[in-house]
């Protein structure tokens, strides 16, 4: 591992610009007044006992995997802000003249599927999924949606989708909530999918060190917690693991993306996840480490599973 830790970038005398109503924990937006850019600011989060979770830092982690493997995400940097620890994530639209709908509002816009936002704003969801938020919903709203700009251009807004998927398979992500995706639509032009964002809910971000240490000296213990990684914000998929929710998900992807997906996955089979991933302040090298074998194994699993798949196809 190597010996520099990751940096973080002190926003304390950034712009406040507004506070981020989304989501179950206070965030704000703020603006680096040298750049011009807006920042959301996300506090890291706290057990009940008062121990902190690492959420920051496996958003960073997550977005770093991203950047590596060719998933369009969001820049993320480790910061801090009046002494409170927490992450910094950029803004996805490519400028001001984008507008941005979270996935709970694109769905409950359309008629075609039946979704209602009320039931995911009062939070009213059934082992953890929003009625109507199911996978086959979230292909009929992007369909006709460009992906992400920069991203190849055969690609669709779904097969992009698919790749946040297999990206949370990585990093056992069970967040991908509908306030976990979103889509921008230009002043002129078709809309697209936005790049992926808020990824702290993975590689064991709530587990304390001692847990971590002791699935580490347990390897079918560990096994057995990566099973339970389940689609859990998908209606009728809250069992299926992500792995499988990937590979079921591949079939409705367009032939360029079904190509750009092996070609993700091919990438993450090169990464030194033991040289890409550092501690940080508040972040420990048992973390780290848990957090590189985490990978390791995910992506031996996505990759057993996608060459079963192609078998089957023949």
């Amino acid at each position: 591992m190597p010996d520099a830790s990751v940096p973080r970038t002190d926003a304390s005398a950034w712009t406040f610009v507004r506070v981020e109503t989304r989501g179950a924990n206070e965030k704000v937006w703020l603006r680096d007044e040298e750049t011009g850019s807006n920042w959301l600011f996300k506090p890291r989060s706290q057990h009940s006992d008062g121990s902190a979770q690492i959420g920051d830092w496996v958003e960073w982690a997550s977005s770093e995997v991203a950047a590596l493997v060719g998933v369009p995400s969001a820049t993320v940097r480790l910061g801090q802000r009046g002494g409170q620890l927490g992450c910094l994530s950029l803004n996805v639209a490519p400028s001001n003249t984008w507008e941005v709908h979270s996935g709970r509002l694109w769905l409950d816009d359309l008629p075609n599927v039946s979704y209602s936002s009320v039931a995911a704003s009062l939070s009213k969801r059934v082992k953890g999924a929003s009625p109507g938020h199911t996978i086959e919903n979230v292909r009929v709203a992007l369909d006709g949606l460009e992906a992400p700009p920069g991203t190849t251009p055969q690609l669709t807004g779904w097969d992009v989708f698919v790749g946040f998927l297999l990206l949370d398979a990585l990093t056992s992500n069970r967040d991908r909530h509908e306030e976990n995706w979103s889509v921008m639509l230009p002043l002129r032009g078709l809309g697209a999918l936005a790049p992926t964002y808020d990824m702290e809910n993975g590689l064991g971000f709530q587990l304390s060190d001692n847990k971590r240490a002791e699935l580490l000296a347990r390897p079918e213990a560990l096994d057995k917690f990566l099973a339970r990684g389940t689609a859990y914000r998908f209606d009728g998929d809250q069992g299926t693991s992500l792995v499988d929710l990937v590979v079921s998900a591949l079939d409705s992807c367009s032939e360029a993306g079904r190509v750009w997906l092996g070609s993700v996955l091919a990438k993450a089979e090169t990464v030194d996840f033991a040289e890409l991933l550092r501690p940080a302040d508040g972040v420990s090298e048992v973390a780290v480490s848990f957090a590189q074998v985490v990978l390791g194994k995910n992506v031996r699993r996505m990759r057993d599973a996608y060459d079963d798949r192609e078998h089957a196809r023949g």
